[in-house]
C-alpha cells in the first residue's frame, strides 16, 4: 500500500490507489528537453517495446518537492484514442504499483527526476507490456542507484549521506 492509502484507512477513508498528480509529468517546459537529443543531461533506456527518456532537474524547476515526475506517451501507430489511453491507464497502475525500487534510491537525491515513458509499438499481449515496464523500473533504479553513488548527497548540516 502507499502511504496515502495507510493514511486515508487510518482517517476512516476510502484509500487512493492512484498515482498522485503532483507525480505526473504535464508541463511542456519540462516535458521538451526530455526529446532535446542533443541534450547530455538526458539519458535513454530501451527495453522491449519501451523507450524511457529520463533527466534530474532541480526543484525550483519543476515547482513540486517530489521524488519524481513520470508521464507516459503512446505512439499513434497503436490505434485509435481509446487504445491508446488504456495502454497509458496500464502503463500507469504498473508504474504505481512496482515503483518501490525507485523511490528508495531517489530519496537519496535533492533533485526530481523527470521521466517519459514512450510506447513505441504494441506487444502481442498485456502482460508483455507490464513486464517490459517492470524490466524498465528495475534498470532505471540501477542506473539512478549509481548515478547517487557517484555523487554523494549532502547534509545540511554539511555532513554527507
Amino acid at each position: 500500500m502507499t502511504p496515502t492509502s495507510l493514511d486515508a484507512e487510518r482517517k476512516g477513508l476510502t484509500p487512493s490507489y492512484r498515482l498522485p498528480k503532483s507525480h505526473r509529468l504535464k508541463r511542456k517546459r519540462l516535458i521538451q528537453p526530455l526529446f532535446d537529443r542533443e541534450d547530455e543531461k538526458t539519458r535513454a533506456l530501451s527495453v522491449g517495446s519501451l523507450l524511457t527518456l529520463f533527466r534530474y532537474q532541480a526543484p525550483s524547476v519543476v515547482g513540486q518537492t517530489v521524488p519524481f515526475q513520470v508521464g507516459f506517451a503512446v505512439s499513434r501507430s497503436i490505434g485509435g484514442a481509446v487504445t491508446r489511453n488504456r495502454v497509458k491507464r496500464i502503463l500507469r497502475e504498473t508504474f504505481r504499483q512496482n515503483l518501490d525500487d525507485l523511490t528508495e534510491q531517489l530519496d537519496r537525491q535533492s533533485d526530481v527526476l523527470t521521466m517519459m515513458i514512450v510506447t513505441r509499438h504494441l506487444p502481442a499481449d498485456e502482460s508483455t507490456l507490464k513486464k517490459d515496464l517492470v524490466d524498465s523500473i528495475k534498470q532505471l533504479a540501477l542506473i539512478v542507484g549509481s548515478i547517487s553513488g557517484s555523487d554523494p548527497v549532502k547534509e545540511p548540516n554539511g555532513t554527507v549521506k
